[in-house]
């Protein structure tokens, strides 16, 4: 059975590594993803079939974009054997690629498009969307704050949550409820791009909304700025990672909670 796969293209070298029955990445080093995720952009290395033998002992790779490579794979088993092969240029039609083993240089056709999406990826692809933890248990404290303005926080305590700010008072099980349902479920839509130099340009020097969630496993700051300029998204960046993404408010649906409900019991015992 496959034990790793390496892949290298434009956008890096991708490692991975089998773990019992789990598959780990091994590079690039510190990427938060999720087995699901690994899982669904290795499943093309599994399913690599040659659909049409295009030529035999290829003289001119370059007509095929296989003597700069789009990509290559190397694939090892647990025997030790190993597979190295090449993704080249399109086919015509753009159904499928040019492709070709270290065995010899015969060129194929490979038409089976989650290989050649597997072996075109981007660290983005890989990446977990999540943005807070799933388990409650983990949260300590949240505190929303709007165009710097402090809205709320609560705050996990021996006798349960607690509101406290701007009143000092229990929470109340359903506003708890609510924080809860957003946080743990809210993801990103969409990456963006990566360097801290765009986010003036996305409202992040400034944001709009600021969201700081301290944990059991450690603690973020998700800055929420400028609209997408075409539909309901807003751009956003979490902690100091140079990553740029988008959000659906709408997910985060506490996000313009008016701060004068905490003066009326609304959202306390």
């Amino acid at each position: 059975s496959v034990q790793n796969i390496k892949l290298i293209n434009k956008n890096g070298t991708f490692e991975y590594s089998r773990d019992n029955e789990n598959w780990i990445i091994l590079r690039p080093e510190n990427l938060v993803s999720t087995q699901a995720i690994i899982n669904l952009n290795l499943k093309g290395f599994f399913e690599v079939v040659a659909e049409t033998e295009i030529e035999k002992d290829c003289k001119d790779l370059t007509k095929y974009g296989l003597s700069e490579p789009q990509a290559e794979a190397i694939i090892l088993y647990g025997d030790n054997k190993k597979i190295k092969f090449y993704l080249g240029g399109n086919t015509p039609g753009e159904q499928g690629s040019y492709f070709k083993t270290d065995f010899d240089d015969t060129i194929y056709k490979l038409a089976n498009s989650e290989t050649i999406a597997d072996m075109s990826i981007s660290s983005y692809a890989l990446k977990s969307k999540a943005l807070f933890p799933s388990d409650w248990e983990e949260y300590k404290s949240i505190s929303l704050f709007r165009k710097e303005e402090p809205i709320f926080t609560l705050e996990k305590t021996q006798t349960g949550i607690q509101i406290t700010y701007p009143v000092k008072k229990t929470a109340d099980e359903k506003f708890v409820k609510f924080i809860k349902n957003a946080l743990t479920t809210v993801q990103i839509v969409e990456f963006v791009e990566n360097g801290t130099i765009s986010e003036e340009k996305f409202g992040l020097i400034n944001p709009d909304y600021l969201i700081e969630v301290q944990t059991n496993s450690g603690n973020y700051k998700l800055s929420i700025g400028n609209d997408k300029t075409i539909g309901w998204q807003k751009y956003a960046a979490i902690n100091n990672q140079p990553d740029i993404f988008t959000v659906n408010p709408q997910e985060i649906y506490f996000l313009d909670i008016r701060k004068d409900r905490f003066d009326d019991d609304s959202y306390a015992q």
